[in-house]
Parts: C-alpha cells; structure tokens; sequence
C-alpha cells in the first residue's frame, strides 16, 4: 500500500510520520487489496480547544473510502482517524460478502 502524507504549512517530526504512517499501515492488514492511502495533517491556530485537523482518502477497488478528524492532540486526531478509516473498510468489506 502506498501511503502519502502531506502537511501543508507545518512541519511533521519523523517521530510523528513513523506513528502516522505505523497507524495507517495496519489497515492493511484487515484489508490486503488497498491500492493507497493519502493523508492530509493541518493544524488550526484560532482553534483553541481543537488543533489538530486530519483527512484520509483510503483507495480500494472500485471504491474510495473518506474520514477527517479534529482533536486536541495529533495522536488523538490520528487514532480518531484511522478508527473511521478502519470501520468505512469494515463496512467495505461486508458489502463484498453480502455481493458474493
């Protein structure tokens, strides 16, 4: 799975990418045909109770599954998103099983 993280007008450490994209690539395990994951990390200054803004386009075929998240925190944020990605991949999933 190709995973893209973008993060206009700030600056990610590595510690933060390695979390980021650690949690991103356990999706692959409850899934092994995602095509890509792009992922986009804002944070919002006049926010004062929510900073951290996340989005998350997840590629699977035929389909491309959509979360975004705020939270005060970026591990916060970036649990809260790939809990969403990991239930839209669930329901996915289920809607294969009931096809076949």
């Amino acid at each position: 799975m190709e995973i893209t993280i973008s993060s206009p007008h700030l600056n990610l450490t590595d510690q933060e990418e390695q979390l980021l994209r650690h949690k991103v690539d356990h999706l692959a395990r409850l899934y092994r045909r995602i095509e890509s994951c792009d992922v986009v990390v804002k944070k919002i200054p006049d926010d004062a109770s929510r900073n951290y803004f996340l989005e998350g386009k997840l590629r699977v075929p035929r389909r491309t599954l959509f979360a975004s998240d705020q939270a005060e925190t970026l591990d916060i944020a970036i649990e809260k998103l790939v809990s969403d990605l990991e239930h839209g991949l669930r329901q996915y999933k289920e809607e294969l099983e009931d096809y076949r």
